[in-house]
Order: C-alpha cells, then structure tokens, then sequence
C-alpha cells in the first residue's frame, strides 16, 4: 500500500513537473517560432546608441529596454551599399553590462553601459574584433529600417546613421531563392538602395523582419536542415514581413 502511493506521488509529481515545462517552453510550438518570438524588438526603442567600430567600415547601433538588448553592426556603403558585415545582435543587459550575439552568423557583442554611452567591442564573423565607443542618437542620427516591395521584388534593410550624417545599412531581398552560398541574400533590385536612409525608413520598422529573413535563408542552405525546419523558418519569416502569398 505504501508502495502504491509513493508511486502515485512520483508520477504525479511527474506530471506536474511536464505541464510546468510545457507552460515555460511551449507545447506543439515550433521551435524556430518560439525562439524568434522571445527576442522580436518593442514597437518603438527609446533612443538608441549609435558609433564607430575602431578598425573597420563598420557602424553598430544599440538599443537597450530594462534588461534586454538589441544591437546591429553593418559596414555597407555607397550607392550598392557594398559591405559583408551585416549582424543583428540580441542579448540581455545584466546591471551595465551588456551582452548579446547574432545567432546567425556568430558575430559577438560585449559592453558597458555608463551614462550617455556605450562601450565595448564587437567580434565580426569575418574573424576581426573591434571596439567602439556608441552615444545617444540624436538629430537625424539613428537605427532605421524599412520593407518595400513592388510586382516583382520584395526587400528589408536597415541602416545606421551618425551624427556627422554618414551612414551604413545592407537590404536584403525577400525573394523566395536565396544565393547558393548560404549567406543572406543582397538585394538585387534599388528598391531601397542608395547611400542614404530612404524615407521609407522609420526608426525601428522591419527590424522583427530582417532577423526572420536572415534566419530564413540561414536554415534553407543548411544541409542538415529538416523539410519541419525549413517550413517553420519560412513560416516565421512570414509572419514577420507580411508575407502573405503562397508559400514556397
């Protein structure tokens, strides 16, 4: 008899603890989904923290609220916006400490939170570190994004510009075929292009977008990827674009 409700106790206990597991992680839920869902941007960032990283091209853009954080590095310039660094940075903000990774690309940020700045360093995923001192935007200087699409292409930028007025960004294309290459895929139209924050772009945008759509193209080109996987991605980047036509 005592057996008996000991084992009752253990799996009751048992399944207990699964439901609280279940409520915490999400039940039937796709885990791509779930886990772009946690880091997705607030609709509107305070000001964010823009500036240069020493011994590079590259501008980073931070944004801090309560203890997550949200950052973007980028060195596309000029009128194709030619760069090959462009990494989106989610983290968290410990006190001042600051700490956040592109979960693509691999690409690392660490810093300190202290007044009107930021600093740290950024470690690249072409193998380059580099540090950077990043104030409060203000003016026109800011993180921007924009979506815009026509018949025939679809594209998502976002671009970072200082207070001097110099500016980096990348667009990526929401075409349905990636480059062969497994990298997120430049836009090959000028939708958005050009050397400067097009007017469609509005502070904080397509940023949930821009994230799916690298995500996307990261889990199309893995071979490893499942067909559950690939879905999912392209489910996920989807719904953050607005991408309502038949899927691919």
């Amino acid at each position: 008899m005592i057996g008996d409700q000991r084992s009752l106790r253990s799996a009751t206990t048992a399944i207990v603890v699964a439901v609280l597991l279940c409520a915490v992680q999400g039940c039937g839920k796709d885990s791509t989904e779930s886990a772009t869902a946690a880091t997705d941007p607030p609709a509107a960032f305070e000001a964010p923290f823009v500036g240069r990283i020493d011994g590079s091209d590259a501008f980073v853009a931070i944004a801090v609220e309560d203890d997550k954080v949200w950052a973007y590095a980028c060195d596309g310039q000029g009128n194709g916006l030619d760069g090959e660094t462009a990494s989106y940075f989610t983290g968290s903000a410990n006190g001042t400490r600051l700490s956040a990774t592109d979960e693509v690309d691999g690409a690392t940020l660490s810093a300190t939170l202290s007044g009107g700045s930021i600093s740290g360093e950024v470690a690249l995923p072409n193998g380059t570190s580099g540090t950077f001192v990043a104030v409060k935007a203000s003016g026109a200087a800011g993180w921007f994004s924009a979506q815009v699409g026509d018949d025939q292409h679809s594209e998502v930028g976002s671009w970072i510009r200082l207070a001097d007025g110099q500016v980096r960004g990348k667009v990526l294309s929401l075409d349905s075929v990636p480059d062969a290459s497994g990298a997120p895929v430049p836009a090959s139209s000028t939708l958005l292009g050009g050397d400067d924050v097009p007017p469609a772009a509005v502070p904080t945008g397509g940023l949930a977008c821009y994230r799916a759509t690298k995500k996307y193209y990261q889990v199309l080109n893995d071979p490893n990827s499942t067909t559950s996987q690939i879905n999912g991605a392209n489910n996920v980047r989807r719904d953050k674009c607005g991408i309502f036509d038949q899927a691919v």
